[in-house]
């Protein structure tokens, strides 16, 4: 049996369920996902790959990318997330694939070729769980420490955060 575990996350379908990122912008939800999504994979050694409907941007073409450890596709024109998990769930080697969505249909579909059907909210308290596992064994650091915010001078981070204020 393969060993390799593989994560396979319906993007807008986790954002939209996570009010702590259904509240801000699309571009920083999906940094924020693709940034915990990458550090999850890291403590868990699964293969994660996020996949964002691009299914109404004409003549999309569609992209896959690396990010983190993270695969990230943008499906083709016509081409929604559901689809292309669907299809790759069925590619992938059975009873090692978790697909997240809330999408019951998509969940249906991925179960019967195999794959564990997981929610986002069960995707949020799994990373949960796995950081609160990860920082009993370093005791005297907390989560805040490693944003780069943290380790900015006053005036620079007040800059940036005109400048990111203006952007939205």
């Amino acid at each position: 049996m393969n060993d390799i575990e593989y994560l396979l996350v319906d993007g807008y379908n986790v954002i939209y369920a996570w009010p702590d990122l259904k509240a801000i912008p699309l571009e920083h939800a999906r940094d924020k996902l693709l940034g915990v999504l990458a550090e999850y994979g890291i403590l868990t050694g699964m293969q994660v790959m996020v996949v964002f409907d691009a299914h109404h941007v004409r003549h999309g073409t569609g992209h896959m990318e690396e990010m983190n450890g993270v695969t990230v596709v943008y499906t083709r024109e016509g081409e929604t997330a559901d689809s292309f998990i669907e299809r790759l769930s069925g590619r992938l080697p059975p009873g090692r694939i978790f697909v997240v969505t809330g999408d019951a249909c998509e969940q249906m579909v991925s179960f019967g070729r195999g794959a564990f059907r997981v929610t986002p909210a069960e995707l949020k308290e799994e990373i949960r769980r796995v950081g609160d596992e990860t920082r009993a064994h370093l005791p005297g650091t907390k989560p805040a420490d490693r944003y780069l915010e943290n380790f900015l001078l006053e005036p620079v981070r007040s800059i940036l955060e005109g400048l990111r204020r203006k952007k939205t």
